[in-house]
């Protein structure tokens, strides 16, 4: 190409010359001719910048960005997993709820943990839904106060808030382990955890705990009862919005590998022609 610009330029130059009959002329006219530029068939390549600029935007291909995670084709086998061992989540953190009512009124000393149901049931007495319960009994010759009972309703949410942080912490940290089974069990546990929560803070029945609590605040700290709600309610929401958070991530995560490498599907390049007196340059650059 170099080559075939300077004969072009030499053979122009000589038609001007054997036309020309004052040298200064001459030379007026080769200098014009320069600086016009040469018509190739493929381009006219010339000293203008801007005309230079053009060409190499012209000349630029961005390639799509390659996604950094894909669909992991297996994660069915996690997710029937996880539907699966749903009930036992759901077992362990009723076993949780009231394991801790238990534990609670055995520690303090005017009540004693009586008879623990795990499974769902409905009391017609009461004309209420139980997921579980725990029977508390009172000393008679002491009984409990009304800050006592609070303590015992309100430490299984004291829980759940412990391990939905734990659980969240891991998640946001991605310090959960990498073995997707066990990031499954995991996630399970975690639910099961944020599920518990959720149903405290969607229920404000007098027999819940929920309930209870609420009751307690209005009766013990002179509350009004949009006050005595939102301070059981506000703790509620924010540690299962910050659970439900973490789950949906590790179910990301679970649900998704890093995409593997391909080979390039574009080019970047960029030509970059240069024209000064006496010479023709065009250089390549970019990214193959």
């Amino acid at each position: 190409m170099r080559f075939l610009i300077l004969f072009t330029l030499v053979i122009t130059s000589g038609q001007v010359l054997a036309n020309c009959l004052d040298p200064s002329t001459c030379l007026e006219e080769i200098e014009k001719i320069v600086k016009k530029g040469v018509e190739t068939d493929c381009h006219q390549y010339t000293n203008n910048a801007s005309d230079i600029e053009e060409t190499q935007e012209a000349l630029e291909v961005d390639v799509p960005a390659r996604p950094r995670v894909t669909f992991d084709r297996s994660s069915w086998k996690y997710a029937l997993a996880g539907i699966t061992a749903a009930p036992v989540g759901f077992g362990v953190g009723v076993a949780l709820h009231e394991g801790t009512h238990c534990i609670a009124a055995n520690i303090i000393e005017e009540t004693e943990c009586g008879e623990v149901i795990l499974f769902p049931y409905y009391d017609k007495e009461f004309d209420y839904f139980y997921f579980g319960s725990t029977m508390v009994h009172e000393h008679s010759d002491n009984p409990a106060s009304a800050r006592d009972h609070a303590i015992i309703d309100g430490t299984p949410m004291v829980l759940n808030a412990s391990l939905i942080s734990l659980y969240s912490t891991l998640a946001f940290t991605n310090k959960l382990p990498k073995n997707k089974w066990l990031k499954t069990g995991a996630l399970v546990l975690g639910a099961s955890q944020v599920v518990d929560l959720a149903n405290h803070a969607g229920n404000a029945h007098p027999y819940s705990d929920s309930g209870k609590l609420i009751s307690f605040f209005q009766s013990e700290h002179t509350m009004n009862p949009t006050q005595a709600h939102w301070s059981v309610k506000g703790p509620q929401i924010a540690f299962v919005t910050i659970g439900a958070s973490a789950v949906g991530l590790e179910l990301f995560r679970i649900l998704t590998k890093p995409a593997d490498p391909v080979e390039r599907t574009g080019f970047n390049v960029r030509l970059t022609p240069s024209i000064g007196p006496g010479s023709a340059n065009i250089g390549l650059s970019g990214q193959f």
